[in-house]
């Protein structure tokens, strides 16, 4: 969703949605994503964790998007949560540094 990954946040280290729900259940999370300076591959890199879980290792948003300014998502599935969502975003590699970027969240009940 082109819209979606036109605006975003950089330096976000953590995000807790609150889903309400008493029971856990499963859900499907897509994180999106834009390298939204000049930036080449290598410059930034950061781990993604759901629920305390890395999920994703030394993301590079330039090197998967194939240039900055070209939108990604990623998706996981089977994603247990109950009340909250929490997701966590750490630079990695040589640039611990860097800034983190995250443009939207969508979290679909599976």
């Amino acid at each position: 969703i082109r819209w979606v990954e036109a605006s975003g946040a950089k330096g976000i280290s953590r995000i807790t949605i609150t889903l309400g729900n008493e029971l856990p259940q499963n859900y499907k999370v897509a994180l999106h994503f834009v390298e939204p300076d000049k930036n080449k591959a290598g410059q930034r890199i950061f781990d993604i964790a759901l629920q305390g879980k890395t999920v994703l290792r030394n993301f590079d948003i330039v090197k998967e998007a194939g240039a900055p300014m070209v939108g990604i998502v990623k998706e996981f599935d089977n994603i247990k949560a109950a009340d909250k969502l929490t997701i966590n975003l750490t630079p990695s590699g040589n640039n611990n540094a860097n800034e983190t970027v995250i443009c939207g969240i969508e979290i679909t009940a599976e």
